[in-house]
């Protein structure tokens, strides 16, 4: 078509306008279509994965929160590859609590309800600590550690630990 009509034949201008006609057409309706159907897609794409991303972030924080102290978050975060916090007490009272007769409930109950006790003890544990200034360790197994007197400096360390002992 647009050989003949390079070389003058009348029949085929109409058709080579028509042919050309069509192009213009595509080019200025079908593309942008399409690119506009291809930018939503990208887009939907990038909001589900940005939520994803969100939700990492907030398990990570949740978890950050559960396994360290309030005040050394902003620090881990901080943290490079080559780093550690490390920080030096004069004086602090630490527990070591460990809870009896838990073994022998794993003989008499489904490991998952002897697991849910132990959950629900070491959450009321977790809330005695900020009743009596102390700060959760760790815990393993069927071990408490809590320490008093930090990450905060306080004379009455002692006192603190022994209120929260006395109150487990």
């Amino acid at each position: 078509v647009i050989v003949g009509a390079i070389r003058g034949e009348a029949k085929f201008y109409k058709l080579s306008f028509a042919f050309m006609w069509w192009i213009i057409n595509h080019i200025f309706t079908y593309l942008p279509e399409k690119l506009q159907l291809q930018n939503f897609l990208l887009t939907l794409q990038f909001d589900e994965e940005s939520e994803a991303l969100m939700q990492q972030l907030k398990t990570s924080q949740s978890l950050l929160e559960r396994v360290l102290p309030e005040k050394v978050i902003p620090r881990v975060k901080h943290l490079n590859d080559n780093s550690a916090i490390a920080d030096e007490f004069n004086s602090v009272t630490i527990i070591f609590a460990k809870v009896k007769g838990i073994h022998e409930l794993f003989d008499k109950l489904p490991t998952v309800q002897v697991v849910d006790v132990i959950d629900n003890l070491y959450k009321r544990f977790d809330a005695l600590t900020s009743e009596h200034f102390v700060e959760k360790i760790k815990t393993v197994a069927d071990t408490y550690m809590a320490g008093a007197g930090l990450p905060e400096p306080s004379d009455d360390h002692a006192s603190n630990m022994a209120h929260f002992a006395y109150a487990l």
